[in-house]
C-alpha cells in the first residue's frame, strides 16, 4: 500500500499539472498514414514529429506499426504523454549511440512501448536526464541496449510494470534521489538487472525480478546511501542476488528472497555499514546465504537461509565490526551462522542454526569480544557452537545446544565466558576445551552427553556459579581433565559447586584426571565398613549414599576435593574424612581432612594423587578391648561425708574420676554429675531425703557403685544433741489363735503364719535396677545433645521424634526397649 499510494501521488500530481494548461489536445502517430483512432486528429508518420509540434499537456498515441515498427530516436523535450495504443509498440533506434528515447522534461508520461537498438556506448532505451524529474513510465520493455533504462541524475520518478532483457544493464539509477521503481523485471542482461551508483539515495525497488543477469540482480555501490528493496527476487544470476559494496550505507532490505545463484545471495562489502536486512530469504545458492565482508554496524534480522550448499548462511567476514545477527534462521548450509577473520562486537542471537554439514555456529580466526546468546542449535553434523584459532574473549550466554555429536567446542581459545548455556545429548562433548586458558564457565547444564566437559591439551578453565552435569550415562564422565589441563571451582577463597544427578562436590587444582559421581549401587562400595588399616566403625555420611570415582588421566593426576555429607548425622568434625573405598577388603580408608565446615556438612583434603572411589566416612575408633584374665585392672574406691543439717555430700575416689549422684526415691532420676578435683574430691547437695546412689568411673579402672544409701536431712545442730524419736506402738500380741486360717482371722498388723497369728514384717523400699538407670542417663544425654546441635542450626526433628519414642517407653517401665531405641538417635 505504502508504494501504490506514491505512484498514484506522482500521477496525480502529473495530472494536476496538465489541468491547468488550457489547450491541451490529442494528437496520433501511424507510420502507414492511417489514424488509429476514432475521431479526427492530426497524424503523424514519426514520434519525433508529433513531439515536436506537440505542446506542454497534450497527449500522443502511437499507432501499433504491424511492419516493421518505427525506427527513429525520440527526443522529449516538454511535458507531454507518449502512449502506444496498444502494449508492445515497437520503437528501434535509428542510432545506435543516442537512447531510443531520452526525456529531457518534467512531468514526461510514457506507457506501452518496446524499445530496443541502442546499443553505441552509454545508450538506453529510455534515458531519463537530470531535467527530466517526475517522469512516469509505464508498461515498457527495453531490450538489446546498453542500458534499458537510465535514470541519469534525475529525480523522483517512476518506473512501473517495465521490463529490461538482453541489455548490458537492465536498470541503472545514477546519481538519482527519490525515485521509485516497482513491479519491474530484468534478465538476461549481461552485467546488472539493478544498480544504484554514484551517490544515488532514498530510492525505493520494490516488487521486482532480477534472474537469469550474468552479474548481480540487484546492485548498490559507490558511496549510495538510504535506499530501500524491498519484496524483490534475485535468482539464476551468476554472481550475487543482492550486492551491496563501496561504502553503500543505510540500506534497507525487507522481505526479499535470493536463490540459485551462482555465487552469494546477498553480500555486503566494504564498508557497507549501517545497513539493515530483515525477514529475507537466501536459499540454493552456491556460496553463501548472506556474506558481510569488511562491514560494520549491519542489523541481519529474522532472515532464511537454506541450502546453500557449499558456504555459510550468514558469514561475518574480515573485520566485520558491531554488527547485528539476530532471530535467523539457518539450515542444511556447510556452516550455519559464521564469524571468521578479526570480526568484532558483534552480537549473535536468538538465532535457529540446525542440520548444517559442518557447524551450527563457528567464531574462527581471530574473532573477538563477540557476544552470542538465546541461540538454539542443533542436529548439525560435526559441532554445535565452534570456536577455534585464536578467537578470544568472546561470551556464550543462555543458549542451547543439543543433539550434535559435540556441542560445544572450543580450541586454542582464551578468555570467553560461557554463562548458563544448555548442553545436552550429544554422543561426544557437551563442553570441550582444547588449548584454552583463562576461560569461565558459570551456571552451565550439561545433560546426557557421553563426556559432560572436557578439557585438554594445556587448557585451564575456572568454574563459577553451580555448573551441572545430569543425567550421565553409565558408561561416560562428568569430568574428563587430560594431558597437563588444569580445572578449579576455586576464586580467591570461594569455593563454587559442582553438581551432578547423583551429589555435588567442589574441587582446585584438578590435572589430568577423569571424574564421575554416581549411586551407591552403581559404584560397587558399600555404605559400612573399613580397610585393613582402621580398626572401628566406617560409615558413609554422603548425601543419599552418592559418591564420587576419579581416575588417573596420567601418572601426574591431582585434585584437592571437597565433599558433602548430610549434617542430620551430626558426627563429631575429628572423626569425619575424605575416605576412599578399598575393593580388595570391601571398606573405607581414611585419605584426610584439610578443612571440616560442620554448619554446611563439608570435608576438603588435598591434594589427592592416588585415586579410586571417594566419600566422606565417620570413622570411630573401636572401644579398647576387655582385659585379659592375667591383666590387673584398678577397682575405684568410692567413701563419702554426709552432713544432715545443710544437705552437703562430699565423696572421695581417685582424681579425675566421674563422679555422678541418682536419687532413686522417691523419684527415679539422674541428679549430677562431676570430675573429682586434685584431691579426689567431689561435692553435691541433698535437697530432699530419699534413697541415693553414687557412681564413679574412670577409663582404666572397674567402675564403682554405692547404692541405696538414705540421706535425711535434720534440724540445725548436731545429731547428738537431738532427742530419739520415741518408737511407734506396735499391736499387742494377740493370744494364740491354734486354728486360725486365713489373715483376716488376725488383728490388724497380724497375719497367719501356720495356723498362728504373727506380725507382719515391714517392707523394704523398691530398688530400681541397673537397666533403668542406664536407660535414664542415655535418655538425659541424648536430650543434652539435640539441645545443644539444635543451638547451632542443625535439623534435629527426626532424632527428636525417636528420642520421645525412647521416653515414652521408659515412662511405661520398658527400660531395655528405652535404651534400643537410644541407639537409633
Amino acid at each position: 500500500m505504502k508504494y501504490h499510494f506514491s505512484i498514484t501521488l506522482i500521477v496525480i500530481l502529473f495530472f494536476v499539472s496538465l489541468s491547468t494548461l488550457s489547450s491541451a489536445a490529442t494528437l496520433s502517430v501511424n507510420g502507414t498514414g492511417a489514424n488509429c483512432l476514432v475521431g479526427t486528429q492530426n497524424n503523424y508518420t514519426t514520434i519525433q514529429a508529433a513531439v515536436t509540434n506537440a505542446t506542454a499537456g497534450d497527449t500522443i498515441y502511437v499507432c501499433r506499426n504491424s511492419t516493421v515498427g518505427y525506427r527513429e530516436n525520440v527526443g522529449i523535450n516538454n511535458s507531454i504523454n507518449v502512449y502506444g495504443n496498444e502494449s508492445g509498440v515497437m520503437v528501434v533506434a535509428s542510432s545506435t549511440s543516442v537512447p531510443v528515447f531520452s526525456v529531457n522534461a518534467t512531468y514526461v508520461n510514457i506507457t506501452n512501448f518496446t524499445l530496443t537498438g541502442a546499443t553505441g556506448s552509454s545508450s538506453a532505451g529510455i534515458e531519463i536526464n537530470s531535467s527530466a524529474n517526475y517522469t512516469y513510465v509505464y508498461n515498457v520493455t527495453a531490450n538489446g541496449s546498453v542500458y534499458g533504462f537510465y535514470l541519469k541524475t534525475s529525480n523522483y520518478n517512476n518506473l512501473t510494470n517495465n521490463t529490461a532483457y538482453s541489455n548490458t544493464r537492465g536498470f541503472w539509477i545514477s546519481g538519482s534521489h527519490n525515485n521509485i521503481l516497482t513491479n519491474n523485471i530484468a534478465y538476461n542482461n549481461t552485467q546488472f538487472g539493478f544498480w544504484l551508483s554514484l551517490g544515488s539515495s532514498n530510492n525505493t525497488i520494490s516488487n521486482s525480478l532480477s534472474f537469469n543477469n550474468s552479474a548481480v540482480g540487484f546492485r548498490v555501490s559507490s558511496n549510495t546511501n538510504n535506499n530501500t528493496l524491498n519484496n524483490n527476487s534475485a535468482y539464476n544470476n551468476t554472481q550475487h542476488g543482492f550486492y551491496v559494496s563501496s561504502t553503500a550505507q543505510n540500506h534497507t532490505l525487507i522481505n526479499n528472497s535470493a536463490y540459485n545463484n551462482t555465487q552469494h545471495g546477498f553480500y555486503l562489502l566494504t564498508s557497507a555499514n549501517f545497513n539493515n536486512l530483515t525477514n529475507n530469504s537466501a536459499y540454493n545458492n552456491i556460496i553463501h546465504g548472506f556474506f558481510i565482508s569488511d562491514s560494520s554496524n549491519n542489523t541481519i534480522s529474522s532472515n532464511l537461509a537454506y541450502n546453500n550448499s557449499n558456504g555459510v548462511g550468514i558469514l561475518l567476514h574480515n573485520m566485520s565490526n558491531a554488527n547485528n545477527v539476530s532471530y535467523n534462521t539457518v539450515y542444511r548450509n556447510l556452516d550455519g551462522i559464521s564469524l571468521n577473520i578479526n570480526v568484532s562486537g558483534s552480537n549473535i542471537s536468538s538465532n535457529l542454526a540446525y542440520n548444517n554439514t559442518q557447524y551450527g555456529l563457528v567464531l574462527s580466526q581471530e574473532a573477538q569480544n563477540n557476544s552470542a546468546y538465546n541461540n538454539t542449535v542443533y542436529n548439525n553434523t560435526q559441532h554445535g557452537v565452534f570456536l577455534h584459532t585464536a578467537s578470544h574473549n568472546n561470551s556464550f550466554i543462555s543458549n542451547t545446544v543439543y543433539d550434535n555429536p559435540n556441542n560445544f567446542v572450543f580450541s586454542a581459545v582464551d578468555n570467553s565466558t560461557l554463562t548458563s548455556n544448555y548442553a545436552y545429548n550429544s554422543s561426544g562433548y557437551g563442553f570441550y576445551f582444547a588449548i584454552s586458558t583463562g576461560n569461565n564457565l558459570s551456571s552451565n547444564n550439561a545433560t546426557n552427553n557421553s563426556i559432560q566437559y572436557g578439557f585438554i591439551d594445556y587448557s585451564n578453565i575456572t568454574f563459577t556459579g553451580i555448573n551441572r552435569a545430569l543425567q550421565t550415562p553409565s558408561t561416560g564422565l562428568d569430568l574428563n581433565i587430560t594431558n597437563y589441563s588444569n580445572v578449579t571451582t576455586l576464586v580467591g577463597s570461594t569455593y563454587s559447586n559442582f553438581t551432578t544427578s547423583y551429589g555435588t562436590i567442589f574441587f582446585d587444582n584438578a590435572i589430568n584426571v577423569t571424574v564421575k559421581l554416581m549411586n551407591l549401587s552403581d559404584s560397587g562400595a558399600s555404605s559400612t565398613g573399613c580397610g585393613s588399616v582402621f580398626t572401628g566403625t566406617c560409615t558413609l555420611l554422603t548425601l543419599s549414599n552418592n559418591i564420587v570415582n576419579i581416575s588417573n588421566a596420567s601418572a601426574t593426576g591431582t585434585i584437592i576435593l571437597g565433599m558433602f555429607y548430610n549434617t542430620s548425622t551430626s558426627p563429631t568434625s575429628s572423626n569425619v574424612y575424605i575416605g576412599k573405598y578399598v575393593t580388595a577388603n570391601s571398606g573405607w580408608n581414611q585419605v584426610g581432612q584439610t578443612a571440616v565446615d560442620t554448619a554446611n556438612g563439608t570435608v576438603r583434603y588435598g591434594a589427592i594423587t592416588s585415586f579410586s572411589t571417594f566419600g566422606i566416612v565417620n570413622f570411630v575408633a573401636a572401644p579398647p578391648p576387655p582385659p585379659s584374665d592375667d591383666t590387673v585392672v584398678k577397682s575405684l574406691e568410692i567413701d563419702y561425708d554426709f552432713t544432715c543439717s545443710d544437705g552437703s555430700l562430699e565423696v572421695s575416689t581417685t582424681k579425675g574420676a566421674e563422679v555422678s549422684l541418682v536419687e532413686l526415691s522417691p523419684a527415679y532420676i539422674q541428679l549430677e554429675k562431676k570430675e573429682a578435683d586434685s584431691d579426689g574430691k567431689a561435692l553435691f547437695t541433698i535437697t530432699e531425703d530419699g534413697t541415693y546412689k553414687i557412681r564413679a568411673t574412670k577409663s582404666g579402672y572397674r567402675s564403682e557403685d554405692k547404692d541405696n544409701l538414705e540421706f535425711s536431712l535434720c534440724e540445725e545442730g548436731t545429731p547428738e544433741d537431738e532427742e530419739e524419736p520415741e518408737p511407734e506402738p506396735q499391736p499387742e500380741q494377740p493370744p494364740e489363735q491354734l486354728e486360725c486360717n486365713v489373715d483376716s482371722d488376725c488383728e490388724e498388723g497380724y497375719e497367719c503364719t501356720d495356723n498362728n497369728c504373727v506380725l507382719k514384717p515391714t517392707p523394704e523400699p523398691p530398688t530400681p535396677d541397673d537397666s533403668q538407670a542406664e536407660a535414664l542417663e542415655g535418655l538425659n544425654r541424648a536430650q543434652q545433645q539435640l539441645d545443644q546441635a539444635k543451638k547451632e542450626g542443625k535439623d534435629v526433628a527426626e532424632a527428636q521424634k525417636k528420642l520421645n519414642e525412647a521416653k515414652e517407653a521408659y515412662e511405661n517401665g520398658e527400660y531395655e526397649r528405652a535404651k534400643q531405641l537410644l541407639s537409633g538417635v
